[in-house]
C-alpha cells in the first residue's frame, strides 16, 4: 500500500510523491559543534550545528538557522546565509549527501579575538575521494560553478577539511563590524 504525502517548502509550492523528507535535527557531536581553528592557536569555541536532509529544499532551513543564530543585523547576516546556501548546494549536488537518507550538517559559531562569525558545512563526502571544492575559473557562458568564488571573494577567511570518515567540511568565516 502506498501513502502519498504532500510536502510544503518554504516557497509555497506542494509536492506530491511518497517521500517524506525527514526534520532537521540538532548535531551533537562534538567535532560537528566545534568551530574550526585553522592556524591551531587555540580552541575556537563552540558552534550550534543543525543536521537537515541532502534535498535542496532545505536550503531555506539552513538559511533560517544561519540567521537566528548568527543574530547580526540583516545586511551582515544575508551575506552569511547566501554562502551557507552556497555551500549546501555545492553539497547536495557534488557528494553523497543527495543520495537518499544523505545530509549535511552546519554549525554557526560565533567567535571573539577577533570578532567573527564561522559558518562550517559538512558533507557525506564524494565517490571519489580525492575530489576536493576549490575555486573555478570564472565563464560567462557556464551554468553554476560561482559558489566557491563568493565564498572566496566575501569571506574573510576559508578552508577545507577531509575526515577520516571521508566526510568534506568547508568553512568561512567573516569578521564582525564593530558595534557603533
Amino acid at each position: 500500500m502506498s501513502a502519498t504525502v504532500i510536502v510544503a517548502d518554504n516557497s509555497d509550492e506542494q509536492r506530491e510523491d511518497n517521500y517524506v523528507t525527514p526534520l532537521p535535527r540538532r548535531a551533537t557531536t562534538s567535532a560537528d559543534r566545534a568551530a574550526v581553528d585553522p592556524d591551531g592557536s587555540a580552541s575556537p569555541g563552540t558552534g550550534y550545528a543543525i543536521t537537515i536532509p541532502g534535498d535542496p529544499a532545505q536550503a531555506a532551513v539552513l538559511r533560517r538557522h544561519v540567521r537566528f543564530v548568527a543574530a547580526l543585523p540583516r545586511d551582515e547576516s544575508e551575506v552569511l546565509e547566501q554562502l551557507a546556501s552556497e555551500l549546501f548546494n555545492n553539497a547536495v549536488i557534488h557528494t553523497r549527501s543527495r543520495l537518499p537518507g544523505g545530509s549535511v550538517t552546519v554549525t554557526v559559531a560565533k567567535l571573539t579575538d577577533p570578532a567573527r562569525t564561522q559558518i562550517k558545512v559538512i558533507d557525506d563526502g564524494t565517490e571519489d575521494d580525492s575530489a576536493a571544492p576549490c575555486v573555478q575559473p570564472t565563464d560567462p557562458d557556464r551554468v553554476g560553478g560561482l559558489g566557491m568564488f563568493l565564498v572566496d571573494h566575501y569571506a574573510d577567511r576559508w578552508g577545507t577539511l577531509r575526515g577520516p570518515d571521508g566526510r568534506t567540511t568547508v568553512w568561512f568565516e567573516v569578521d564582525r563590524r564593530p558595534p557603533a
